[in-house]
């Protein structure tokens, strides 16, 4: 069965945000790469041992939390696929 005008429509937009969701992953990933590397100069250059924990916390809270905001657009992602095969299956 063809697809409408507004379905494919419908279609185009969802891989447009799935496009959208996949540069906000990379987006994430680098800000979290360059984040690494700073706290890592960072715990390198201290002196001190609070500091270095304190270094430390940040490193792994900034890794949970990006994790969780990759997991979440990943979920997004596969949400818009499943929307396009039920588009195309009606």
């Amino acid at each position: 069965m063809a697809l409408s005008d507004s379905q494919k429509s419908s279609i185009e937009s969802k891989k447009n945000q799935i496009e959208s969701q996949k540069r906000m992953i990379e987006g994430i990933k680098s800000t979290v790469k360059n984040g690494k590397d700073n706290l890592r100069d960072l715990i390198k250059s201290s002196t001190q041992k609070s500091a270095k924990e304190q270094y430390r916390k940040n490193l792994a809270n900034n890794f949970k939390y990006a994790e969780g905001q990759i997991e979440n657009h990943k979920k997004s992602i596969e949400r818009l696929k499943e929307d396009i095969q039920n588009i195309k299956s009606k």
